[in-house]
């Protein structure tokens, strides 16, 4: 699951979008598995530079490796959103991964000689997103949101659609078309 998110979300990050970035499946393990040991600046996982110029960040973030979720960094109005397709996933399973997050936020503002003031920074799990009804279609509803959220359209799309994203994006990834 994690390559076939990576390769979806890069082809599409490369489509037409200059003013976001979208970090691999990758970065969310390095940062809760080896960023998170680390004394602060220890160790810098971003290579892009200033982030904070970006308008937004994207993330797939894998929940304790058997979920996956979507994570939007939003630089302007300085928040963190999250995007789950479970409708039980409980709260306290973010925790963690948030709070890695904000401390690479930090790190980086810091890097950048920016002023950091955490108390500006809203974390929201967004509870109106569509729902998968199995359980093993959350890698398919991250990869449907980011495409959504970054074209700036609602997250409004049904079961049946979502079954058939899947195989526009076998399709899209085995031929590399993107209409």
């Amino acid at each position: 699951m994690r390559n076939i998110v990576k390769r979806y979300n890069k082809n599409i990050d490369e489509k037409q979008w200059t003013a976001i970035d979208v970090f691999t499946t990758y970065f969310s393990h390095s940062l809760a598995n080896v960023y998170a040991r680390l004394p602060s600046k220890a160790n810098r996982l971003s290579i892009l530079g200033n982030i904070f110029h970006l308008s937004k960040l994207y993330m797939p973030w894998n929940v304790h490796d058997c979920h996956w979720v979507l994570i939007e960094v939003d630089m302007k109005w300085k928040r963190i959103r999250l995007y789950d397709s479970f409708k039980d996933n409980g709260e306290n399973n973010y925790g963690e991964c948030i709070d890695n997050l904000k401390k690479y936020l930090k790190d980086e503002a810091v890097e950048m000689n920016m002023p950091w003031m955490s108390d500006e920074w809203q974390y929201e799990k967004i509870r109106d997103c569509p729902i998968q009804t199995n359980i093993y279609d959350c890698g398919v509803h991250v990869c449907a949101n980011f495409e959504l959220l970054m074209m700036n359209q609602k997250l409004e799309y049904t079961t049946e659609e979502i079954t058939k994203y899947r195989y526009q994006m076998a399709h899209r990834i085995r031929t590399g078309e993107y209409e």
